[in-house]
């Protein structure tokens, strides 16, 4: 089950956010956060979802566990508010 961080508490032994911090420095520079990772299958329904409650959605094809590993067969969710609402 893939952790939402847009509804839930960070857990603080969450070795992965440095590596996410490398891996995904791009998107944060352009205002996105990690939310979650999904396993492939359900990439499209968290896309649709987050783009529901008002987030552009980017979708990276390496997701990083807790551990700090990769998660073979999952991508991970990143979001930001609409840049509408961001007034750009």
């Amino acid at each position: 089950m893939a952790l939402d961080y847009h509804n839930s508490e960070r857990d603080i032994r969450d070795e992965g956010i440095g590596e996410r911090t490398k891996l995904y420095s791009e998107q944060f520079a352009l205002g996105y956060r990690w939310v979650t990772n999904s396993p492939v299958d359900r990439v499209e329904s968290d896309r649709i979802k987050y783009a529901s409650q008002g987030f552009e959605v980017f979708i990276h094809d390496v997701a990083i566990m807790r551990n700090g590993k990769v998660w073979a067969g999952a991508k991970a969710v990143l979001t930001r508010k609409r840049r509408l609402e961001l007034g750009l």
